[in-house]
């Protein structure tokens, strides 16, 4: 999938990569010492805690269900775009249905001719033409239709123009960026040191936001790829170089420097400016955003 992503596509996983970067240290170093994109290990806190005990569970529990809502919310809004191929496909089966009309009612029309003798059989041949030709109807009939439904599909599954992306990926993201920005309002409000229902409210936001960019990069087809976790990226890193395989394209290295350096700026910034720490994701979503948007004007242009 990544392979054939263009250079703008790269870029913006990259900043979407690093946004989840700093999401996650955020979450680990201030929210709760859990994560807010890294499933994997808050399902592994919740396992510690209910083998030796710790107060990492709810916290890792909260994230986990915040990460959940939004993966769900946004994957049923990004798949609610492509329901205009199903009137296409219904007005295909309408067309199958003229092609069994026509050649039921020609064959009709045979067995009919078969029971009047000679006259029958000019009929017969008379009716098998008329099958021929509904028959030749209806194929015609269900491929224009099919044609329709085609489009249709198409124009329900649209990809924004020089972009890549879908429509409703890029609205996700906006979506995602507006609550990242409510994130680090709230945050510098509190001088960038949350506690008590305000570092949960503010956790479960941020896994919310992480688990809306997960759906909308796996609903952004061949130019998106995952951009908050990375095993996977790691693993085909790895696993190609001893059989002397073809290794991923230098962009699955860059989005792992990215969500490293995302990480460290964050806190970088949080031990000298907290209450500014928190809007780095929102600006880095929000730049992903922007270079995608400046290639849909330049298309048009």
């Amino acid at each position: 999938m990544a392979d054939r992503m263009n250079a703008r596509a790269q870029c913006s996983v990259a900043l979407l990569a690093a946004a989840s970067g700093a999401v996650d240290a955020l979450a680990l170093t201030v929210l709760g010492q859990v994560f807010a994109g890294v499933m994997t290990g808050n399902l592994v806190l919740m396992g510690v805690t209910a083998g030796a005990g710790g107060e990492q569970g709810l916290p890792a529990a909260l994230a986990l269900a915040g990460y959940a809502t939004g993966t769900a919310l946004a994957a049923r809004y990004c798949r609610s775009g492509g329901g205009g191929g199903g009137g296409g496909d219904g007005a295909g089966e309408s067309g199958a249905g003229g092609d069994s009309a026509g050649g039921s009612g020609g064959d009709s029309a045979g067995e009919g001719g078969d029971r009047h003798g000679a006259g029958g059989a000019r009929r017969v041949r008379s009716s098998g033409g008329d099958s021929a030709r509904g028959e030749r109807a209806g194929a015609g009939t269900r491929g224009s239709h099919s044609a329709h439904g085609a489009k249709g599909g198409a124009r329900g599954t649209a990809r924004a123009p020089g972009t890549g992306w879908p429509p409703r990926v890029v609205h996700c993201l906006m979506l995602e960026t507006v609550l990242l920005a409510a994130f680090a309002a709230a945050a510098a409000g509190l001088d960038g040191r949350p506690e008590g229902g305000w570092r949960t409210v503010l956790l479960v936001a941020a896994a919310f936001a992480m688990g809306a960019q997960s759906a909308a990069m796996l609903a952004g087809g061949t130019l998106a790829a995952p951009s908050t976790y990375f095993t996977g990226t790691l693993t085909a890193l790895f696993a190609q170089l001893p059989a002397g395989g073809r290794a991923p394209g230098g962009w699955a290295a860059v989005r792992l420097v990215a969500v490293t350096c995302g990480a460290a700026g964050a806190v970088a910034l949080r031990s000298t400016v907290p209450q500014s720490a928190f809007g780095v994701p929102a600006v880095l979503v929000a730049g992903a955003l922007l270079l995608q948007l400046g290639g849909e004007r330049a298309a048009r242009e």
